[in-house]
């Protein structure tokens, strides 16, 4: 992945266990490759409609193509920061 064409985005994230005010929110500029080029790169089966997502310490979240494929909110499988 990290020899295909990367772009580098800033971003504001927030963790989904921060309350209202809270401090679990931060700034960085991610480098990485958008998700759309590699969706478009591994052919998802004609019937999916999402991605599952499986972190090394057990999380997991499925995340809808229309949402991985928007181009108004392009996303970034993120490998630098």
């Amino acid at each position: 992945i990290v020899d295909l064409e990367m772009v580098e985005k800033d971003i504001t994230m927030c963790c989904v266990s921060n309350e209202v005010g809270g401090d679990l929110i931060g700034n960085a500029r991610w480098l990485g490759h958008r998700i759309s080029a590699l969706l478009d790169r591994a052919g998802p089966h004609p019937d999916a409609d999402m991605v599952l997502s499986r972190s090394h310490d057990g999380f997991t979240a499925g995340t809808p193509l229309s949402v991985l494929r928007d181009p108004a909110r392009p996303c970034l499988l993120a490998v630098g920061m």
